[in-house]
């Protein structure tokens, strides 16, 4: 499965799985020297308010209360078998958006009011880890 993330300025994330078109019933009024036989399938969607921060305010205490929002990729084997991979979405609201090999894309929660950092990690010669930098403390 192959899918694409699109995240707007407006603070909208929507996911869309790549498949393959079949052939169209319609005939087609131009024919293309060349095109992709495809399709895009929403699969999820979710909404994220965007912080927005006065161009005049630049002082120390702003620049602190400035959350960068990522996407940082992973892929993990909890288990012998199970494949996970996603990205995960840091900043205010964070988010795990996931497509295991069994299941298709999930968004869940982390928990968390602010994620800073974010990592995939492989300590104890476990594939399961991440650490995670938030306001509360730093997570294994």
């Amino acid at each position: 499965m192959q899918f694409i993330q699109v995240f707007l300025r407006s603070g909208q994330l929507t996911i869309y799985e790549v498949v393959p078109a079949g052939k169209s019933a319609e005939p087609l009024e131009k024919v293309r020297p060349s095109h992709l036989n495809v399709i895009f399938v929403k699969v999820a969607s979710i909404a994220f308010e965007i912080q927005r921060h006065e161009e005049n305010e630049k002082s120390i205490i702003a620049e602190h209360k400035k959350v960068l929002r990522n996407f940082i990729p992973f892929v993990t084997s909890p288990t012998p078998g199970t494949v996970y991979s996603g990205v995960f979405f840091t900043g205010d609201r964070p988010n795990w958006i996931l497509a295991g090999n069994r299941t298709g894309v999930q968004i869940y929660p982390s928990g968390h009011s602010v994620v800073h950092a974010f990592t995939a990690c492989s300590l104890w010669e476990s594939k399961g880890d991440f650490l995670l930098y938030t306001e509360e403390v730093s997570v294994i």
